[in-house]
């Protein structure tokens, strides 16, 4: 998993001079918990996922893998 950083959109911002618009985006950045395999991001956010639902993931996306390897041989 990695922590991902997001601005969030705005699409007016009015008359801000440039270091408000700085400020601003500074305050509309979140973070999202994403899963990250070697293949690259799987593009879905586990926040909120409790413990047990982590291990949960953690195991189907082995199983996948252990599928993926099976039909390969």
């Amino acid at each position: 998993m990695r922590a991902r950083r997001f601005t969030a959109p705005t699409f007016y911002m009015g008359a801000l001079t440039r270091r408000e618009e700085q400020q601003k985006a500074k305050e509309r950045e979140h973070f999202r918990a994403e899963v990250f395999l070697r293949e690259g991001g799987q593009q879905y956010n586990v926040v909120g996922y409790t413990k047990d639902q982590l291990i949960g993931d953690i195991l189907d996306q082995y199983e996948k893998h252990l599928h993926f390897l099976y039909l390969l041989r």
